[in-house]
């Protein structure tokens, strides 16, 4: 395979603003740091993956701007095949403004996103998708995700679905649940799509569907897998919070880094986890993400309690 990853979905420009404490409404805070870096639940993703050793590509879309050029060289950097983005006329790149609390490493996430037309996965963008071994995708553009899944499940790859933001009509989501192998959402997404009360049920109705995996992430209360009929709670490593933008991006990436490797749900958790947590020491989304050697490093040193 050419790639071990290829992700289609939001690709942005960050924002961060460091600030002293979080403002009250129509009150203000001092910002103590600026920091522009790109971003995106896909773009870092990938990104994390690339920089942990991952042979990647980015399928997405970006205006016609000194933003979209930014998107673009950040990842071309990091060695990720862009030849799959494509410029749109008249579209303003999306950008996220971030505001993290210096006091506890908490981010405040306000984002902008132009209304692109949909992806028309031309003969390039199909090619790219089939020479993968995982398909990476979102939530955020529902027609995108689903029609990248098709071309990937036709090809016999693995899907894997990054569950973040919730569709007007939460049913429309079965639809990709049944092209999906590996289904990861953050905590609020179950109780808002599923809504069955119970975190458990939630994911047995996800993985009725067809995906083998399904985890949720709880922060630092660690993540859930529910994978072969069975419920696994995984700790958090407890470190030094500084910044936690990206955090669950780079859980993201790890976990398929590792998984692109043949490594059980299990092994790929505890190895995400690591690198996840490792990146809420440091400050930004990407600029934070740890080498592999540094996240083994890490695994040996300390202990999850």
């Amino acid at each position: 395979m050419k790639y071990d990853i290829i992700g289609v979905g939001d690709t942005v420009i960050d924002y961060l603003y460091t600030v002293e404490k979080y403002p009250e409404e129509d009150k203000s805070a001092h910002i103590l740091s600026v920091k522009e870096e790109g971003g995106g639940v896909v773009g870092t993703s990938v990104f994390a993956a690339a920089h942990l050793g991952s042979k990647t590509a980015v399928i997405t879309h970006v205006g016609y701007d000194e933003v979209g050029d930014h998107i673009i060289d950040g990842l071309k950097k990091e060695g990720i095949d862009v030849s799959g983005i494509r410029f749109i006329e008249q579209k303003h790149s999306p950008v996220s403004y971030i505001l993290v609390n210096i006091q506890n490493g908490s981010r405040t996430i306000m984002p902008y996103r132009d209304v692109f037309p949909p992806i028309a996965f031309d003969f390039v963008h199909r090619d790219m998708i089939r020479n993968a071994k995982i398909l990476h995708t979102d939530t955020v553009n529902f027609e995108n995700s689903l029609n990248a899944a098709r071309i990937m499940k036709e090809a016999g790859g693995i899907v894997s679905v990054d569950a973040c933001s919730v569709h007007e009509d939460p049913k429309a989501y079965e639809e990709l649940w049944k092209l999906t192998d590996i289904l990861i959402t953050n905590e609020a997404f179950p109780e808002r799509t599923a809504g069955l009360g119970d975190l458990l049920e939630d994911l047995k109705y996800f993985a009725s569907f067809g995906p083998k995996t399904v985890i949720t992430t709880l922060g630092d209360k660690g993540c859930v897998l529910f994978e072969n009929n069975a419920l696994r709670s995984f700790p958090a490593y407890k470190v030094n919070v500084r910044d936690t933008t990206g955090a669950g991006d780079v859980f993201h990436g790890a976990f398929l880094h590792r998984y692109a490797k043949g490594e059980t749900a299990e092994d790929c958790i505890r190895f995400a986890s690591a690198a996840s947590a490792l990146k809420c020491t440091r400050s930004g989304g990407r600029s934070g993400i740890p080498s592999e050697k540094d996240v083994f490093t890490f695994m040996k040193e300390y202990t999850v309690k």
